[in-house]
């Protein structure tokens, strides 16, 4: 069984879960030859692995709490696509998006508090801080999602999905962040495009949860006009699983777990002698 999974920005590789009873791992899949081969073997955990823009690193959290769509704290590790050891990283942290350089991770460390963690130096740095969201029991701040240039965050809280400015050393007062979209349901966003200036959303405008687009500044990271339809999800055989921790859309790509059922209807003649 396979869980969340993660692309590189060409959408040549794939970094996924793999659990197999009481164990489980990290894989890589090359999309290009179809070959696959682990990464690293953990204990049986959700793992949400997610893998740098240039596809040279992977991260993933072993986490200890299972908790809803997300999958909580735990113990944080980095690899080398190309292979060799895990190195931890942090301990009692949510992995979720790499910096462009490959010198930083996005981590959770506090349902309030999301920060940039060197992995040169081991500083953290916030990013986004909101210590009254344990306070009112809303939902954490995760699945932060940045353009190329890095200098604002999409992010997820408090049923809204935010726009913040990414500073050098200090986070961003909430009186700075920007309402992208405010959220019902299980809506949500799900990936930014390689230019930065197309944010996806999760939407349920019509019973379904489909793939919508919102155009925003570049410069700013402000909305432009209104969320547009980009494609429907209307088969009732496939249902909705999720997205990775990454951005879902990458080289014109949307990667997102789906879950197929199918039934039969079997007949068969009884001998009653």
């Amino acid at each position: 069984m396979t869980g969340r999974a993660g692309a590189s920005e060409d959408g040549r590789l794939l970094v996924f879960p793999r659990y197999d009873f009481a164990a489980a791992g990290v894989w890589l899949r090359d999309l290009t030859t179809g070959r696959e081969r682990q990464l690293a073997a953990t204990p049986q955990a959700p793992l949400n692995p997610v893998i740098s823009p240039d596809g040279r690193w992977a991260a993933y959290t072993v986490t200890t709490l299972e908790r809803g769509g997300n999958a909580g704290p735990g113990a944080g590790y980095i690899v080398q696509t190309s292979g060799g050891a895990p190195r931890r990283v942090c301990d009692d942290c949510q992995i979720f998006h790499w910096s462009r350089d490959n010198r930083q991770l996005f981590i959770v460390e506090h349902i309030g508090r999301l920060n940039r963690l060197d992995l040169i130096s081991g500083a953290r740095i916030p990013v986004v801080v909101a210590p009254d969201l344990e306070l009112r029991g809303d939902e954490e701040i995760d699945r932060p999602l940045l353009p190329p240039h890095e200098r604002w965050m999409v992010f997820n809280s408090a049923r809204k999905v935010f726009v913040a400015p990414v500073y050098e050393n200090r986070d961003a007062p909430q009186a700075e962040w920007i309402t992208v979209h405010a959220s019902s349901g299980a809506e949500r966003s799900a990936g930014l495009s390689p230019d930065g200036r197309l944010l996806y959303l999760l939407l349920e405008r019509d019973s379904f949860r489909c793939l919508y687009g919102q155009r925003l500044d570049l410069d700013s990271g402000r909305p432009i006009g209104e969320p547009f339809l980009v494609q429907h999800f209307h088969d009732p055989s496939r249902q909705w699983g999720s997205t990775g921790y990454g951005s879902a859309t990458v080289a014109g790509m949307f990667l997102a777990n789906l879950f197929e059922t199918t039934g039969n209807v079997w007949m068969t003649t009884l001998d009653l002698d």
